[in-house]
């Protein structure tokens, strides 16, 4: 699939830029055409992930060229220094730092203050960042969310709003969380169904629910998105359980929601709420009790 006009754009500005992405909206196909025309002009850049598995995937797509988290990338200049955060620290402190023409920085509103610091000391020239304050889930862990907005108010910004993963009802639901004037403009469907909860001790409840059944599952656990997540299987590969922030990153045809609706309805907690009802491209549902879990189920499987 070639890029829309909103990508197109992106790629041909010449200078620093942030780009808040929509769900859906091909950020990552944004995000590596970006890198790969800055590559292939010669330009000496960096590629700045969040997570080990992005960084990954850039890697995958074009070999070569230079992508790692901000951690991993600190520790390749510093070495390990107490924590990440005294790692950040050293790095920050330390002299002569290299300097990348051109910097790409994934999921920009997750950064932390520190975070954002190390890859603004490295941009010599200019700055790409991609992400979208909407989907800021990480505050408790110090992320920016849209104040990292702020604070790289001087740049331009773009806007992608062609969601290519959901049909329209699931883009009109996203839009009324927050008007975005998100359009469906394709649909993406993998087989899979995912029951999500807000906390590991619904994930364990639905997991009970599941073996007493005799339904097939796999669950999907992880600690920090600083650390790639793991699946358990137990029978089935096609349905999975995890929490509203495990989720983030993976599509769905269908979504059940289990026992959580964001209160207060604002802030953070609204933001998970958007996250999780991104994560379906067919169907999203929201279940209260261990019968409408399984007649949600039935439902599915039946149509």
């Amino acid at each position: 699939m070639g890029l829309d006009k909103e990508q197109q754009a992106v790629i041909d500005y010449p200078d620093s830029c942030i780009v808040v992405a929509g769900p859906g909206s091909g950020k990552t196909r944004t995000l590596v055409a970006k890198a790969e025309k800055l590559f292939e002009e010669g330009k000496d850049i960096l590629c700045l992930t969040f997570t080990r598995a992005a960084a990954r995937e850039m890697r995958e797509r074009m070999p070569g060229i230079k992508a790692q988290t901000i951690h991993s990338y600190c520790h390749s200049e510093v070495g390990w220094v107490g924590n990440y955060d005294k790692m950040l620290h050293a790095f920050l402190d330390k002299g002569n730092k290299s300097a990348y023409e051109a910097v790409l920085v994934d999921e920009v509103q997750d950064l932390t203050e520190e975070e954002l610091g190390v890859v603004l000391s490295v941009v010599g020239d200019k700055l790409f960042a991609v992400g979208d304050p909407f989907q800021s889930i990480y505050g408790w862990n110090g992320a920016l969310g849209m104040g990292v907005f702020e604070k790289l108010s001087d740049y331009r910004v773009f806007h992608l709003r062609n969601n290519y993963r959901s049909c329209p009802s699931m883009v009109s639901w996203l839009n009324s969380i927050y008007d975005r004037k998100l359009i469906s403009t394709g649909l993406v469907e993998n087989g899979l169904t995912a029951i999500l909860c807000r906390t590991n001790y619904n994930v364990w409840e639905v997991s009970s629910i599941l073996e007493e059944g005799r339904i097939g599952y796999t669950v999907r656990v992880g600690s920090s998105e600083l650390t790639d997540k793991k699946e358990e299987f137990h029978g089935s590969t096609t349905l999975k359980v995890m929490t509203c922030h495990c989720s983030k990153g993976l599509e769905f045809d269908n979504v059940i929601l289990y026992k959580w609706f964001p209160e207060p309805y604002w802030g953070e907690e609204q933001n998970l709420y958007y996250v999780t009802v991104a994560r379906a491209s067919k169907k999203f549902c929201e279940v209260w009790s261990k019968e409408s879990l399984l007649k949600a189920l039935e439902a599915i499987n039946g149509s």
